[in-house]
């Protein structure tokens, strides 16, 4: 199973080593545009999505690294794979959703997305996944991106959405601007706001949970290097950290 990496990337790439506990560089840089959200489908593979419509690949834990074009121009935000060969890749400006099945030498346009700013993509299986993104729109596909529509959510429609991930196909989460934190328990039919943890407004930036828990483990990251926790897979939110800061947290 697919697992998302652990951090945002911004020129530079690293990799952790749980051996030793440590991030190491990798240098030299393998493309010298912005990358953004990565995805690791397995313990040696990894692809991180970049600014100027690249697939930057390992197949070796990091020690060397392919870039690959996604196809047309603008900036991808995330990518998530299921396995080593399927995922996708969604981002700003038009046509910015794209699959591959060869694990990212190829890539497919998706036409039937809306044509809007993605922020996050998120598949349960290779045939249920979400997108979501700017003005609080949320997407589902059932058939692997084939087609797509909306489960967006009216009392978030004024809101940008950064972070997605589901636990199951049934129980859903969603994380953005002004305190955003939305729960669906049934697919995305219907979603539930939660109420703000801190007593400050929260600019959420990604939500985890973890693919090989429960379900009921999970994390939100936000501005203010904010981190909030779960343990009953998204009913209740509790604060974890505040670190008072103007800095942000891009993903976890």
């Amino acid at each position: 199973m697919m697992h998302k990496l652990f951090l945002s990337f911004t020129l530079s790439l690293f990799i952790f080593s749980p051996l030793f506990a440590q991030w190491t560089v990798q240098n030299p840089h393998p493309t010298g545009n912005n990358l953004y959200i990565g995805s690791a489908p397995s313990a040696d593979r990894y692809i991180v999505v970049s600014a100027q419509g690249e697939a930057v690949v390992t197949h070796d834990g990091g020690a060397t690294w392919n870039v690959d074009q996604i196809g047309g121009d603008g900036i991808y935000r995330s990518c998530y794979f299921i396995n080593d060969n399927v995922g996708w890749a969604v981002g700003s400006f038009v046509e910015r959703l794209h699959k591959t099945t060869d694990g990212g030498l190829t890539w497919t346009w998706q036409p039937n997305a809306p044509d809007t700013t993605k922020y996050d993509v998120f598949f349960i299986d290779e045939n249920i996944g979400w997108s979501i993104g700017f003005n609080g729109f949320i997407i589902k596909t059932t058939d692997g991106g084939n087609n797509w529509f909306s489960q967006s959510n009216t009392s978030i429609t004024n809101e940008t959405l950064y972070g997605v991930s589901a636990s199951d196909v049934n129980n859903i989460h969603v994380a953005g601007n002004d305190n955003a934190l939305i729960r669906s328990t049934d697919g995305g039919n219907s979603w539930s706001l939660h109420p703000p943890v801190f007593g400050t407004i929260t600019n959420y930036r990604s939500v985890y949970f973890p693919p090989t828990g429960t379900g009921l483990l999970g994390f939100a990251v936000g501005h203010r290097n904010r981190i909030i926790k779960t343990t009953d897979g998204g009913a209740t939110w509790l604060p974890s950290y505040d670190g008072g800061t103007t800095n942000q947290l891009w993903a976890i």
